[in-house]
């Protein structure tokens, strides 16, 4: 991206949080985003557009020749505007599709690392980073994934003699040019930061337990976590804040009690509703999309949903 473009896409950020920012201090109430996903409808992976409010799933595109998605793999281009994730296809070839949400095309692109676990698109560069499991070292990698071809240009080593990372769990702070993901080493799971611009890697300063999803609030420059807590199936979903210092986890809200858990690595949040939105599974076999209102605490459940998106998008960045 040429330096001008560079600046012009900051600018307008900035523009688009000073608006946020008088909104929220006007007390305007903001309607929700339109919330955008995939799911494995028989025989077709459907990509649609979800109603926050209903969790009920419009169909886009469907993607018959793709069977198998990752839980919380997924990132979203404001611009074109494309929904993308990742999926086997029926010779079992992981790879990178993209769904322009307006006229509904499918773009397949070139064979990814099976081992792509979580990735984000930069507003800023227009590129989508990742986080790639290195097996035959056992590092854990941040990269910039070619959207065609699907090869993946290494940009720093999180971690070495690693067990891995959490599938569909990290977060990006584009304007601090932060990444941010789990990784496990052989003194814990840790949370890292990683600069896109220079490749350096910062370590909390403690071993931590990972949230089972991590959303970043470009407004109040705060990290958010999906939180599980209690034993099956009397268990605690609840959202809390992120210290990027330590990774240490300051509950805001319970959002569900007595629950069977959270799709780990699924959630989505609007910057301009200030809307965190998850799943719920409930004991009884239903599924509820939740939003938890971050400035108010308040948290708003959708009636039991068909149709369990593996990744869920905003619409807004």
């Amino acid at each position: 991206m040429a330096v001008l473009d560079f600046l012009t896409e900051v600018t307008q950020m900035t523009k688009t949080c000073s608006v946020i920012a008088a909104l929220l201090l006007c007390g305007t109430q903001v309607p929700a985003a339109t919330l955008y996903g995939n799911a494995f409808t028989d025989p077709s992976q459907i990509v649609g557009s979800i109603d926050p409010a209903t969790g009920a799933m419009k169909p886009i595109a469907a993607l018959p020749g793709v069977k198998i998605s990752y839980w919380g793999v997924s990132a979203f281009d404001p611009f074109t505007p494309a929904y993308y994730f990742c999926g086997f296809d029926t010779s079992l070839t992981f790879r990178l599709y993209s769904v322009n949400i307006r006229t509904g095309a499918v773009a397949v692109g070139g064979p990814l690392p099976t081992s792509l676990s979580a990735m984000q698109f930069d507003p800023l560069t227009r590129a989508i980073y990742a986080t790639v499991y290195d097996f035959p070292n056992q590092t854990v990698i941040v990269g910039r994934v070619d959207a065609g071809t699907g090869a993946v240009t290494p940009i720093a080593t999180v971690a070495t003699q690693s067990f891995g990372s959490p599938i569909g769990i990290s977060a990006l702070d584009s304007l601090k040019r932060r990444y941010y993901l789990y990784a496990g080493t052989q003194a814990g799971m840790y949370l890292f930061a990683v600069n896109l611009a220079t490749g350096a890697v910062t370590a909390s300063s403690s071993a931590v337990g990972p949230t089972w999803g991590m959303q970043f609030d470009p407004l109040t420059r705060t990290l958010y976590g999906t939180t599980l807590s209690g034993p099956y199936p009397n268990m605690t979903v609840g959202l809390g804040t992120i210290d990027t210092s330590t990774g240490a986890v300051t509950p805001i809200v319970a959002v569900a009690t007595g629950t069977a858990g959270t799709p780990q690595g699924v959630s989505a949040f609007d910057p301009l509703s200030r809307d965190y939105y998850l799943y719920v599974w409930y004991v009884s076999g239903e599924t509820k999309l939740h939003a938890v209102n971050v400035r108010t605490g308040a948290v708003t459940a959708s009636s039991a949903v068909t149709a369990v998106s593996t990744a869920v998008e905003s619409g807004r960045r």
